[in-house]
Order: structure tokens, then sequence, then C-alpha cells
């Protein structure tokens, strides 16, 4: 009975350690400010670009800690523990991606209703026995 409330903890934690990482990886990556076009703002194109420069960097250091954060949970625990956290950090890829290109956060009146959004919300779920059947067999 404890292994359930230990798995539903850990994939509370699962969820917001892996969506901030994934958040700030894709968000570096993807989305950055629009330059002005003008020549007379050469100053402010710069600065933007410096911007930039430091978002993708900033990005492969949380690529690297994404990376350190499965290794620590492989080898505390185990190789199921570490599925479920890519299970639940991949259920949230699709979500992010639409909520950059469209600008609103989704919610539920704002809920995509695609195949993929389907899979991830049933992979997010999976990942629940599969941390308990992880946990249970340790």
């Amino acid at each position: 009975m404890i292994i359930i409330f230990k798995s539903i903890i850990g994939w509370l934690l699962f969820m917001l350690i892996g969506t901030n990482i994934l958040g700030v990886i894709v968000r570096g990556l993807i989305q950055h400010p629009v330059k002005d076009e003008n020549e007379e703002n050469k100053v402010l194109n710069d600065e933007i670009d410096k911007q930039i420069q430091g978002y993708v960097r900033f990005s492969f250091i949380f690529l690297f800690v994404a990376v350190g954060y499965f290794y620590l949970l492989y080898h505390y625990w185990n190789i199921g523990v570490m599925i479920s956290a890519m299970m639940v950090m991949l259920s949230r890829l699709p979500d992010l991606l639409l909520e950059i290109k469209t600008g609103k956060k989704i919610n539920w009146q704002f809920m995509p209703k695609r195949p993929i959004d389907y899979f991830t919300i049933f992979l997010d779920w999976a990942a629940i026995p599969v941390l308990w059947y992880s946990l249970y067999s340790m």
C-alpha cells in the first residue's frame, strides 16, 4: 500500500521537475525575440543577438542537467523509474510546442483534440503503473 503512495508522489515530482527542465530546454531553443528590420536599430538587434545566444547556452546547460537527472534516477533507483520520468517529460512536449506556437496556455477550454494529444495523455497516466512496478520490483 505504501508503494502506491510513493508512486503517486514520485509521479507528481516527475511532473514538477520534468516539466520545468523540458520547458527551459525547448523554450530556449525555439522561442526567441523578434529582431527589428530597420537598420537604425542596430544596437537593439545586437542586444537581441546576445540574448538569443544566452538562451541557447542556457538550454544546453539544462540539456546536461536533464541527462544528469536521468542518470541519477537510473543510478539510485532503476531503469523503470527513469523510463517513467521520461514518459512524463515526453507527454508534455506536444502541449509545450502548441503553447509556444499559439501563445496561449493549455487549459480545459483550449485543449487540442488531435490523436497525438490523446496518446500523450495516455502516456502521462501510464507512467504511474510503470513507476509502481519499478518501485515494487526493487
